[in-house]
């Protein structure tokens, strides 16, 4: 739909273009395995994107707000953020087995994993979300 021709106009300017990886035998993937091996950022947590930020940008940031301390009471989450947590329950999981055992679109799933790290309630480790431990 015009992406990453996008994505490739933005490269051969010099801007900053990220992409989240995903696994290298879904064609769904292919788009985004293809801008990082062409030298696109590659985000596998919120940090990796602050960290793309100028920095002006970045001194206006409260990162403590970004990244809370406290994790937030399970009745502030939304109906999706709750019941990915609970999937997670005390292990860590990959994105497509969440995906699977909450019948969720990817697409769907990522912004909900983003705003659950973001709010510091889940944490990415060698692609697998977990818990926070507080």
């Amino acid at each position: 739909s015009g992406a990453l021709i996008t994505a490739k106009m933005a490269l051969e300017q010099g801007i900053d273009v990220l992409a989240v990886p995903g696994p290298i035998d879904s064609p769904q993937s292919a788009g985004t395995n293809k801008l990082i091996k062409e030298g696109a950022g590659m985000v596998l947590s919120a940090a990796d994107i602050i960290d793309c930020l100028p920095l002006n940008l970045k001194l206006g940031l409260n990162t403590k707000k970004l990244y809370n301390e406290e994790k937030p009471p399970l009745e502030e989450l939304s109906g999706p953020e709750l019941s990915v947590v609970e999937a997670i329950g005390s292990g860590s999981v990959s994105t497509d087995d969440l995906a699977l055992a909450l019948n969720m679109p990817i697409s769907e799933l990522s912004g909900v994993l983003f705003s659950l790290e973001v709010s510091g309630v889940i944490s990415c480790a060698d692609g697998k979300y977990s818990r926070r431990k507080f």
